[in-house]
C-alpha cells in the first residue's frame, strides 16, 4: 500500500468519478484505459514507416538515450 498526495481539485474530480468504487479500483481502471488507448494509437500508425525508416528511427532513439539530444559525443 502507498500514500500519494494530490490537489483538492483532483481529489474532488476523482471522488465524483469513482461512485461506489474504491480510489484504487478507479485508478486501476483509468490506468488500464490509458494503456489500451496507447495501444490503439500505435495500431493507427502501424505500417506508416518502411522497415528501413523504422530501423533508422530506432538507431536515433538509441543514440538519444545514450548521449542525449545532441547525438553522438
Amino acid at each position: 500500500m502507498r500514500t500519494i498526495m494530490i490537489t483538492d481539485d483532483v481529489y474532488n474530480r476523482l471522488a465524483r468519478m469513482k461512485g461506489k468504487k474504491s480510489f484504487s479500483e478507479l485508478l486501476a481502471e483509468l490506468s488500464a484505459k490509458r494503456a489500451e488507448s496507447g495501444k490503439r494509437a500505435l495500431l493507427r500508425v502501424a505500417g506508416v514507416l518502411t522497415h528501413e525508416e523504422a530501423e533508422e528511427m530506432r538507431r536515433m532513439i538509441d543514440r538519444t538515450r545514450r548521449y542525449g539530444w545532441g547525438g553522438a559525443p
